[in-house]
């Protein structure tokens, strides 16, 4: 799988908030417009389309708060029509890997409602374990610790 990944801004944000999740996920992860918004509003946000050979498949938005935990894998989903065909588990650790390029952290968070066994798995997948705190909408966060993350040759293309 080659994937590519597209900063959402104002010129391709209409073609981009196609992308969504499955009707019965809709209260578990905002809309790519919503994290777009919220991108503008704030600057620590990275909003980006994720391709898999040449084809949109899903979305991210991550970035780094100053207090209290750093860098943060804030949104992730796969667009409901390509669930099931293994990208999440293909592009996870190639994000992950951008991250900790692009910020030089030694951990990344993530909250996840306590519902969505299916991302719990995923993200236990590829070391994420939880803290045991509540983040300020109630989700349980995790935290991974980069010096357990395997290196990985592939990188992180931006187009």
């Amino acid at each position: 799988m080659n994937f590519t990944f597209t900063p959402v801004t104002q010129e391709n944000i209409d073609i981009f908030s196609k992308l969504h999740v499955a009707p019965s996920q809709l209260d578990m992860v905002e809309t790519v417009r919503a994290c777009y918004e919220e991108a503008q509003e704030y600057a620590l946000w990275n909003p980006f389309a994720i391709a898999c050979n040449g084809e949109y498949v899903g979305f991210t938005m991550y970035g780094e708060f100053t207090d209290p935990y750093g860098v943060w894998f804030d949104r992730f989903f796969i667009h409901e029509q390509h669930q099931g065909k293994g990208y999440a588990k293909a592009v996870v650790p190639i994000i992950l890997q951008q991250m900790q390029r692009e910020y030089h952290c030694k951990e990344i968070h993530l909250s996840v409602y306590p519902n969505n066994q299916p991302a719990i798995s995923l993200y236990e997948s590829v070391g994420f374990v939880f803290t045991g705190e509540l983040d300020t909408k109630g989700e349980h966060v995790m935290v991974l610790s980069l010096s357990c993350f395997p290196a990985s040759p592939k990188k992180f293309l931006i187009l």
